[in-house]
């Protein structure tokens, strides 16, 4: 068994969207000092594999980091030669990507994901009479 590196465990955090001045509004079931039990679930042992493991998906978030800034960058072309191109599609597999990946990481380590930045917000609407 081993620990992760401080350097991992901030990553984890900030990688599962917890804001860096500590100050949250945590999930119904946490005490008020729930961000200090979840550094300290952080600071237990884990085994290799599970490091490595985030390790590699650390590696994979910043790929499709890339893409997404790649796509970005080229959206404005709308075709090449008789291929049409649909970047929204393409940012859609990107952002469920990341964010299954995400949900991996919380799950081996035993920590929420308290925001993603590959999951889109919510697009409810409400009308008012």
């Amino acid at each position: 068994m081993a620990k992760l590196d401080p350097e991992v465990i901030e990553n984890i955090f900030i990688r599962l969207g917890y804001p860096s001045d500590g100050v949250i509004l945590l999930p119904i079931g946490y005490a008020s000092d729930g961000l200090l039990l979840l550094k300290r679930r952080l600071e237990e042992d884990y085994s290799q594999a599970t490091i490595d493991r985030v390790s590699i998906i650390f590696d994979e978030l910043d790929e499709i980091d890339g893409q997404k800034k790649e796509a970005r960058q080229s959206s404005m072309a709308g075709s090449t030669s008789h291929t049409k191109l649909n970047w929204k599609l393409h940012l859609q597999h990107l952002n469920r990507d990341g964010h299954t990946l995400l949900e991996e990481v919380a799950r081996r380590v035993n920590v929420p994901i308290y925001w993603s930045k590959y999951k889109p917000a919510s697009k409810h609407t409400t009308a008012y009479q």
